[in-house]
């Protein structure tokens, strides 16, 4: 089953900045990536990022499989 990767970043102050989406086979391969994701990225010291694994269903409107905010 198809996954992605949901990369979000905030600023200092918790502002929200951009979001990448990334598309993986498995969910295997996006949390691996997910883990490592923020540790390649030179923003981390001037914000933070969030990173969030779903599968396309939820992606595409589906089915939920996190809470929405």
């Amino acid at each position: 089953m198809i996954y992605w990767l949901l990369i979000f970043s905030f600023d200092l102050n918790g502002d929200f900045v951009s979001k990448q989406e990334l598309q993986f086979a498995n969910k295997d391969m996006c949390e691996m990536v997910a883990a490592q994701y923020p540790a390649h990225l030179p923003q981390v010291h001037t914000g933070f990022i969030k990173t969030l694994c779903v599968s396309d269903d939820h992606h595409a409107g589906r089915k939920q499989d996190i809470p929405l905010d």
